[in-house]
């Protein structure tokens, strides 16, 4: 059982982030049988149901494993470990409560991974109360002896070496103002 290949089943909200991940992990991993689904707002069972059993890796939609993945045991029997990208889009009520069906089914069967480079919001969830992405995991915040995290603005004035993207900003202030986004 622990020398068994793995069924890893990655979650992630955005569809060009689906796209993004299989064709890295295509590249960097070209051993492994990997599949992708961009039909974040479409029944997505049929296609889990298809693919996770013959795939090592399974990309799809976090809005479409809301849908139609996370309460269908079909589904989840045939997955050893889910990865949550951009986990702080977790924190609504309907995704904690997918969060921790899936984290205890059939006794923790599912090992569930969690990536963000956001991992706390500054006030609570105003609807789950949620606060960070360890609170939602049951895990302890990490305390860094060594190391110090720090916002994006300071990796920015420590002229850091940290890919990142912002979408849509307009008018940067300097550091420690503020900034207005460019909604349309």
């Amino acid at each position: 059982e622990l020398l068994r290949p793995k069924k890893v089943l990655i979650v992630t909200p955005r569809e060009n982030l689906i796209t993004q991940i299989v064709e890295e992990s295509r590249l960097h991993y070209p051993h492994l049988r990997i599949a992708g689904s961009n039909e974040s707002y479409q029944n997505i069972a049929p296609f889990l149901l298809e693919n996770i059993g013959k795939n090592d890796i399974t990309v799809v939609s976090l809005p479409g494993f809301q849908r139609s993945g996370y309460k269908n045991d079909e589904i989840l029997s045939k997955i050893d470990i889910i990865i949550y990208d951009e986990a702080h889009h977790l924190f609504s009520p309907e995704r904690v409560a997918m969060v921790k069906h899936v984290g205890s089914y059939k006794n923790n069967k599912i090992e569930s991974l969690f990536f963000t480079a956001t991992p706390d919001l500054m006030v609570p969830h105003k609807e789950s109360g949620i606060y960070s992405v360890y609170e939602l995991s049951g895990e302890e915040k990490p305390k860094f002896y060594n190391i110090t995290p720090f916002a994006i603005f300071d990796a920015i004035k420590a002229k850091a070496n940290v890919p990142f993207q912002i979408f849509n900003v307009i008018d940067l202030p300097p550091l420690g103002g503020t900034f207005k986004l460019d909604r349309d």
